[in-house]
């Protein structure tokens, strides 16, 4: 019976690979096409508020998206041929979408501001790379009990507060109003919790509430930092801080462990974290 499961995985891990490649190369190639053709673009004045907003469109957005939605589509496709989790719902893999999607969203956007031919393909080869080791951790985890394969999951969720951490403060740095930076920050502080938390419970009801909880105060503390005077660089470092200490509590909320002792020691975490950034920020 063994040997059977470890035929099943070896020829699952075969497929997931060729099939990566197959994803990751429509991606790539789209990636190199956006980048090489000038899309056109279009300005939308609106009243919002009461107020005036100004709102450069481009075509070349709908179409990253299209990109993103294939590419996290893709490894949830990969990861439902998996042994023990053949013939499930595609929702119950909902978890494997954030980090693909956010991947290739973020690659577009720092390609778009390199001009150099050499820098261009060498991001466009690490997305790729970032992508394949993606899957190779990922395999570490599905169908497995958690804690199996912690190192796995640390090295994810460091990829997830990096992922966070940049977004942040890219946010941060265009400048946008609130109406349009808070629901930004909330998508990716959303998505990225959906991910961060789904194994502290099985419910995934619940993570998902958590995780849109997550996104909503993200979102509110983004409206409270645009009125702030500081470098968007700190802006970005304090809802990284806010992100990993909501996300501490919804683990241990969820998990049934959340005590004084905890709630304490996240508290210290984040003052200390507040005082080092308002000293040197």
């Amino acid at each position: 019976m063994l040997e059977d499961k470890d035929a099943l995985y070896k020829a699952w891990r075969a497929s997931a690979s060729y099939r990566l490649m197959l994803v990751l190369s429509l991606v790539l190639l789209g990636l190199a096409l956006l980048l090489t053709i000038k899309w056109p673009s279009y300005t939308l004045h609106l009243m919002a508020f009461r107020s005036p907003l100004t709102l450069n469109l481009s075509l070349v957005w709908p179409v990253v998206g299209l990109l993103t939605v294939v590419m996290a589509l893709g490894m949830a496709f990969i990861f439902r041929q998996h042994p023990s989790m053949r013939g499930g719902p595609l929702l119950e893999l909902m978890f494997l979408w954030p980090l693909p999607a956010l991947i290739v969203s973020l690659a577009a956007l720092l390609l778009q501001r390199i001009s150099s031919g050499v820098l261009w393909a060498g991001g466009i080869a690490f997305m790729g790379l970032i992508l394949y080791l993606l899957l190779h951790l990922e395999c570490q985890l599905v169908g497995r009990p958690p804690g199996e394969s912690q190192w796995a999951e640390w090295t994810i969720h460091l990829l997830a507060y990096l992922l966070a951490l940049t977004y942040f403060v890219l946010i941060s740095q265009a400048g946008l109003r609130t109406l349009l930076s808070a629901p930004a920050i909330l998508l990716v502080g959303g998505l990225l919790a959906v991910r961060l938390l789904h194994s502290a419970a099985p419910d995934r009801r619940k993570v998902g509430i958590c995780a849109l909880a997550i996104g909503l105060v993200l979102g509110e503390a983004t409206w409270a930092l645009n009125y702030w005077p500081g470098r968007s660089i700190v802006g970005g470092v304090l809802l990284l801080l806010i992100f990993y200490l909501l996300i501490g509590l919804a683990r241990q909320g969820l998990q049934h462990r959340l005590t004084w002792s905890a709630l304490l020691e996240y508290g210290i975490v984040a003052l200390l974290g507040l005082g080092l950034l308002l000293r040197f920020g």
